[in-house]
């Protein structure tokens, strides 16, 4: 028994772990095709695994996923805006006031950034937003209408031409002097362009009506046929 044991044992090989299944990964598109008591300017945010897509409510574009939901549920978040805002980025800044525009215009939001350079070791892998082309579009249109009616291109030409003329030490400085209509933050306040109308001079109430004038005068001609008729 001994020797049969030590013979199985040069004999049988040792069991290896069995390597783990590899998992094929498989793309899925998500799209809306329908929507009920949700508002079309609402964002779908929808989250797979560890990839979210977000879409306006009203788009019917896919959102692309590079993998299946096999075995884990979908989120889906309705998110609303509740204000939004504008940064402009300045050579040699860091830190930002953002001011946002909201529903309420007495209580308007704001919050201060720090926009800084990433380290070269940094990759910021930002979530495409799927948006509708025609609603794309329309937006683009609407821009272009607006700068037009208040002619802010022009406007921002003529800036740009006269700080490239100029070149001045501090051109953002020079340049916030001129929406100011060309006067400093610190000078007095600025005289409004349009000067109001005179008020109407105040006209006398002999001289309001035409007729009672001229039935003032007739008494006096009477006066002066008398004094020729007694001469």
């Amino acid at each position: 028994k001994p020797l049969a044991r030590a013979v199985f044992a040069c004999v049988a090989p040792p069991l290896l772990p069995t390597p783990p299944l590899r998992r094929q990964h498989r793309p899925m598109d998500f799209s809306v095709v329908g929507r009920a008591n949700i508002d079309a300017d609402a964002i779908l945010s929808v989250r797979v695994g560890t990839a979210r897509r977000q879409a306006p409510a009203s788009s019917a574009k896919p959102m692309h996923f590079p993998d299946s939901a096999d075995g884990q549920p979908i989120k889906v978040d309705i998110l609303k805006q509740v204000g939004s805002g504008y940064l402009v980025l300045k050579p040699n800044a860091e830190q930002y006031k953002i001011v946002f525009k909201g529903e309420d215009a007495a209580a308007e939001p704001s919050c201060e950034v720090l926009v800084k350079k990433a380290g070269a070791g940094a990759a910021a892998a930002a979530a495409p937003v799927d948006g509708d082309g025609a609603a794309a579009a329309a937006e683009e249109a609407g821009a272009k209408e607006y700068l037009e009616e208040h002619r802010i291109r022009q406007f921002m030409q003529a800036v740009l031409h006269s700080v490239m003329k100029e070149r001045p030490a501090d051109p953002y400085a020079y340049m916030a002097r001129h929406f100011m209509s060309g006067y400093y933050p610190h000078d007095a306040n600025v005289p409004s362009l349009e000067q109001p109308a005179p008020p109407a001079a105040d006209t006398p109430a002999e001289a309001a009506e035409p007729g009672e004038g001229a039935v003032a005068e007739a008494p006096v001609a009477e006066e002066d046929g008398e004094a020729a008729a007694a001469g």
